[in-house]
């Protein structure tokens, strides 16, 4: 398997993601960090890019992973706006979380379009 575009911008925004979390909880005071507000905003933006980039530009599709795609999209959206509406850290956390999972799912969704194995296994 190939390293592509698609697996760099994914990645590039889960590592964005976790750079916000970690200026977040370590009180840097970057512009922007030091509301929660914009902190999880800014979770869900790259967590939006991360799903774009995972699901919407590859041709395998199927109703298992497009089910996949859309229960992490509003989970993020889910979290974001209860982090929005109570702006307490768990949220930070859980946004975070919800990104790296979705990498990870965006990953796994990449591994089985461009699985190279059409082999049946007889017994």
């Amino acid at each position: 398997m190939k390293i592509t575009w698609k697996d760099a911008i994914s990645t590039i925004s889960t590592a964005g993601a976790a750079v916000l979390g970690y200026a977040y909880f370590n009180d840097y005071s970057w512009p922007l960090v030091s509301n929660i507000k914009w902190v999880i905003a800014g979770m869900a933006a790259l967590g939006v890019i991360t799903l774009i980039a995972g699901f919407t530009f590859d041709k395998f599709s199927n109703e298992y992973w497009d089910l996949a795609g859309v229960t992490l999209a509003v989970a993020l959206g889910t979290i974001a706006i209860m982090g929005w509406s109570f702006a307490v850290g768990g949220y930070v956390t859980a946004m975070l979380v919800g990104v790296v999972v979705s990498w990870a799912v965006s990953l796994s969704h990449h591994f089985a379009e461009h699985s190279t194995s059409k082999r049946l296994i007889h017994a």
